[in-house]
This record gives C-alpha cells, structure tokens and sequence, in this order.
C-alpha cells in the first residue's frame, strides 16, 4: 500500500489507546507555520465572486467598439457563425500548426458517427521556425500534398480548414492576419499578413485543388468538435501549457462587427491576458510577481501566469525554495543539492504526481522529491509539499471556476456543456471535479451544466467547420470550395 501517514511499522498491543499510537503529523508548529505562509493563495467566496464579476464586466466591455481599448478581454470575433448539426455527411480536409509539430488530416463525417481521422504528421524543423514565411507555407503546402498523393486524394476538390494557433486577427472566416509569433516561431514576413492567403498560394503553387474556407484557432476546434456529439455545446476551453476560452454570443452583443445578419457568432476571449489592468493584483502574491518577472513577456497573460501548465510547476518551486529559505521545508537537511534553486526544475507533471497519490498516502511525493535530490524525505516534508501543491492547484481551478461562470452568466442559458481541450484539464487527476463542483456552486441550483473533454478538436474542430460550410453552400446551391477558391484568389 506505501506509505500512510499513521501506519504501524509493528502490531502494538502494549498500548490499550490508539491515540497514544497514532499521532497526526499537521498539528505541529511547522504545518501550523506552512498554513500561515500559504494563507495569500487562499480564495473565498467573496475573491471568487469578484473576480467572475470583473471577468463579466470586462467581456462586456470587449464586445463594444467604444470600450474595447479599455478591456483586457479583447473578445476577437471568429465569423463562425453556426454550430455543426450532426447531420453532415462529407469528406473534408484539415491543416493543424500549433507550434512544431504539423499534421496534415482528412475528415470523413457521417450522421450519427464519431469523425474518423486519416493524418499525416511531420516537425516543422527549426530552419523553417527561423525562415522566410514563403518557405514555411511551401513546406506545410508540400506536406499537404505528399499526405493527398499517399491517400490517392490529389484530384479531389475538398474543403479544408486551417486551425493556426497563433495570435492573429480575423476579419473574417477565412481571413485572419497574424499579430505576431509564438512559440519560438520568428518566420519573416508573416506578421501582419493574412496567413490564409499565404497558404492559398503556397497550394496553388503546388497544383493542389484544396480551398481554404476557414482558419481558427484550437479553442474554436474544441468547441466545434464537441458540439458534433453534443448541441448544447456552447463554450471551449483550452487548459494546457497556456489558457483560452471561446463562446457562443448573440448578434446583438457583439459591437465590433458591421452588418452582421446571422444570430450568433463565436467570440475568441483570449482571457489568458485578463489581469494585465490590474484585475487581479488583490489575488497576487509575491511569489507570482517573482514568477512573472522572469518570464519573456513580464506584466502580460496575468491569468494565464496563475493557471497554466507551462507555469505552475514553476510557482510550486519558487514557494518551495521560499520555505526553504525560511527553515520550514527540508529542516536539517543540509546535506542535499539544492535543486530547487534551478528554475524549471520543478514541473507541472510533478504536481499531477504529487496530487495522483491517495490522501495520506506518499509513494509518488516520494518519487518526486526523489527527482529533486532529496531522498528518504520525512513524513512531514511529503505533507508539506502536497500541500503546496494543492494549494496553487485549488486557486488554479477556483480562478477557471470563476472565469467559467462568468460565460455562463453573460450567456444567460440554463443548460451548457463546456467543451474542454489540454494536456492539464487532461492529466491532473482531481481538475474536473473540482472544476465542476465550483462552477455549480457559483452558478446555484438552477443552472445545469456539464464538461465534456474533446478529442483532437484542432483536426476535428477544422474538419467539422470545414464540412459545415459545405453543407451550407450546398443548401444555397454554391459550393463552397469555388466561393473560397475565387476570395483567397483576390
């Protein structure tokens, strides 16, 4: 079994009372010293409230022309503007880049089953990262096209939808200008331009008969992709190395957008950056100040520094080596390498570890400090660090609780299923429920709602809006892939 806090190494009937056996190891001074030390990442009901407040009032301001400039949510339209109906029956293509790794995919939708997939996937190799965009459309057009010949596809005329998870623009669904690059991406060129056109006439240079008919970015692919199984789908949410969140508003909420005849489009929150006017500052601690100040882009994606995976493992560190420094965790262990002092050597892997380990229950917390360098770690040292990790997990999942019902209240819908898509959401052990228990709690009894993961929304995703505007233009009697073929041509 491992490990357990209050285990007998040996039957003990000496003893007639069980207390005199079993002691718990948090009434001591030190876990009464580590309670006191993590109280500032502590949330009540009051914080939790403000915030979802604040995350409303700033979509709000997001959506109108006037007050955008003012809101940290800057609420970029998608122009998707119907969700799939299920009923679609056709074969699209779908271009996934979200940073190395590219896959080329094609789509096969039928009613009443699952899309099935067929890729390609390949490494966008670090000349081409550091290149011109010319060579970087060239390569993923030629990827494309040795993916349609494999599949004997080549003379076909399909659809395709192009998930490009990068910050960019649109102006439209098939036109979306890159703001500037991600991910150790620094092709010339690119920034500022409209990155469906660039690959418009890297395909056309291929003599490849594909039109591109949408670009999105991964959000929007969860949300698409789960709302193919289930109608009520009117959220995305990406939990992964960073954060986003994507939904459905109504027509006359949206400012920014001239003469928009349909009911509702897709608003692309990026709410990663919510935080940089401030929203935030009465939640911050010192060690998340610390934290921000030694990432690239200091006093930006606030929220996202407080609840992505490429960050929380670093903020368990940084508060590790703080109880270090203050003689709370690792007493008299000056014996061991302090690995702590590296940055990054802590990640959030290690917390998922940490937290997979039934309570009181030590065998994976033991592993961990073991990947530090501290062997043997007492009983009280395996405590302490679950309980930092906790810690910064629970404000992580009350901070998305709060973004979450802020959705649900601007939406005004009794029943929505959230459509969630990341590595973290995906991994952690304890994130939905605690996700779902929150958001039920802010929202009261009257609300229903449900999270549903999604399975490779960014190559579902783009498939499925893809196979939607076919099926629209059909019913208009204009396919689709001519109208996308004559825009990009322009």
């Amino acid at each position: 079994m491992g490990t357990r806090v209050g285990a007998l190494e040996s039957k003990n009937y000496e003893s007639k009372n069980v207390c005199e056996i079993i002691e718990p190891v948090t009434r001591s001074e030190l876990m009464s010293t580590l309670n006191s030390i993590l109280a500032p990442l502590y949330i009540n009901n009051d914080f939790c409230c403000t915030v979802e407040r604040r995350i409303r009032l700033s979509l709000e301001w997001g959506l109108n022309r006037a007050s955008n400039p003012y809101s940290s949510l800057k609420c970029f339209p998608t122009y998707v503007t119907s969700l799939p109906s299920g009923r679609e029956n056709c074969e699209c293509l779908a271009i996934d880049l979200g940073g190395t790794n590219l896959r080329c995919i094609k789509v096969k939708l039928q009613p009443g089953c699952e899309p099935t997939l067929l890729e390609r996937k390949s490494t966008v190799p670090k000349h081409i990262q550091l290149g011109t965009g010319s060579q970087l459309f060239q390569f993923v057009a030629g990827e494309m096209k040795q993916f349609l010949i494999e599949n004997k596809l080549e003379e076909r005329n399909l659809p395709l939808g192009f998930t490009f998870s990068f910050p960019c623009r649109q102006t439209g669904l098939n036109s979306a200008t890159l703001n500037h690059w991600t991910k150790g991406f620094r092709c010339c060129g690119v920034e500022g331009k409209d990155v469906c056109q660039l690959l418009s006439r890297a395909l056309r240079k291929m003599d490849l008969k594909v039109s591109v008919v949408a670009v999105l970015n991964d959000t929007t692919g969860a949300l698409m992709s789960c709302a193919y199984r289930d109608d009520k789908t009117k959220i995305g949410l990406i939990l992964g190395t960073g954060t986003n969140a994507c939904y459905l508003e109504r027509r006359e909420n949206i400012g920014t957008v001239d003469n928009m005849e349909e009911d509702n489009m897709i608003i692309n929150t990026e709410w990663g950056a919510f935080g940089e006017n401030g929203e935030l500052d009465f939640l911050r601690t010192t060690w998340d100040e610390e934290l921000d100040r030694n990432t690239a882009n200091p006093g930006n994606q606030i929220l996202e520094k407080m609840v992505g995976g490429m960050y929380l493992g670093e903020l368990v560190r940084i508060i590790l080596l703080d109880l270090r420094m203050r003689s709370v965790v690792l007493c008299g262990r000056e014996d061991i390498e302090n690995v702590l002092l590296e940055p990054g050597s802590l990640t959030t892997l290690h917390i998922c570890e940490v937290e997979s380990d039934p309570v009181g229950v030590f065998d994976r917390c033991t592993r961990v400090w073991g990947m530090l360098g501290v062997e043997n770690p007492s009983m009280e040292d395996c405590f302490m660090l679950r309980c930092v990790c906790e810690a910064v997990s629970r404000r992580c999942c009350l901070l998305l609780s709060a973004g979450i019902a802020a959705l649900l209240h601007k939406m005004e819908e009794k029943e929505v299923t959230v459509a969630v898509d990341g590595s973290l959401f995906r991994y952690h052990p304890h994130f939905g429920r605690k996700i779902e228990h929150r958001v039920q709690q802010l929202m009261g009894a009257d609300y229903k709602f449900k999270i549903l993961m999604s399975q490779d929304g960014s190559g579902k995703g783009a498939g499925i809006i893809a196979a939607a505007l076919q099926a629209q233009a059909v019913l208009k009697g204009k396919p689709e892939t001519s109208t996308a073929a004559e825009s990009s041509s322009n």
